[in-house]
């Protein structure tokens, strides 16, 4: 009975990961089409911004530790696609950052403002590939002494 309930519980874990960027993986994957050009030679503007979300519990987690914690280069690539739709983002930063859950939630933002991001083709639609953003986080905590 107890190997059936281990391996229920690691059939459960293992049902929690999965292939978003803030694990290591991508969101909003698709196929990249046979014709692309890359990102640099893109002819592309912000048509709409995305929206950029802070996870509140992250801030909580970092006041109840009471130190600092900076994400430098937090760094993700994506492509985007003929309708003006960023897709493939995956996480380009320091790995170790997604080996923190915290960190994860943060990563978690910057991918769904970038996710939710939209472009506009000036001229001819196509697929852009190899496209990057960057963002940097610190995070500051002050206490007041009494």
């Amino acid at each position: 009975m107890r190997v059936v309930m281990l391996v229920a519980v690691a059939m459960a874990a293992t049902a929690c990961v999965g292939d978003a960027a803030e694990l290591g993986g991508l969101t909003n994957r698709v196929a990249l089409p046979g014709a692309t050009v890359p990102c640099a030679q893109a002819r592309t503007e912000v048509a709409a911004p995305g929206k950029f979300v802070f996870p509140g519990d992250a801030l909580v987690f970092f006041y109840a530790a009471g130190k600092d914690m900076p994400i430098h280069n937090m760094s993700l690539s994506f492509d985007i696609n003929e309708q003006g739709e960023t897709v493939n983002i995956a996480y380009t930063g320091p790995a170790s950052d997604m080996r923190h859950a915290t960190k994860q939630k943060l990563i978690r933002a910057a991918v769904d403002g970038v996710r939710t991001t939209r472009y506009a083709w000036m001229g001819a639609p196509s697929f852009a590939v190899g496209c990057t953003s960057d963002m940097d986080v610190m995070i500051r905590i002050h206490r007041d002494q009494i």
